[in-house]
């Protein structure tokens, strides 16, 4: 069960590398594509991993993305150190969020069985017209 403390934490580190993110860090693979979903703080304070998705969600810019955080991993830590007062800086690590992905999925699962259902005349997916006339 997380303590009071750590979820402060998780929240904090949320909101001020989502900031940095936004208004700090000048890579344009990150820059407006890059959302912060949640942060998981391990037990001890020492690691951090912030979980991002990427708006358009496509392999291309979620890869370019995932460069540009790499890349700016080290500004982002020294960020974090001089906004957030903790004895220890938590080690950042940042981790693709799939569970949008998933969510997506589901929904696409969820209307393709939805449209093999069988309708009231029995046939699945198709609206029968003009059967008025007989």
């Amino acid at each position: 069960m997380p303590s009071h403390r750590k979820e402060r934490i998780q929240s904090l580190l949320l909101q001020e590398i989502a900031r940095i993110l936004r208004e700090e860090v000048k890579d344009p693979r990150v820059g407006i594509w890059v959302t912060v979903t949640r942060v998981k703080v391990t037990d001890d304070l020492r690691n951090a991993v912030a979980f991002w998705t990427v708006m358009g969600g496509d392999a291309g810019r979620r890869d370019e993305a995932q460069e540009g955080l790499r890349r700016s991993l080290g500004f982002i830590r020294g960020r974090v150190g001089q906004a957030v007062r903790m004895r220890f800086i938590p080690e950042v690590s940042f981790r693709y969020d799939q569970t949008f992905d998933a969510a997506v999925e589901v929904t696409r699962l969820i209307e393709q069985v939805a449209g093999e259902r069988p309708g009231e005349d029995g046939v699945a997916g198709e609206d029968v017209e003009g059967d008025d006339a007989q």
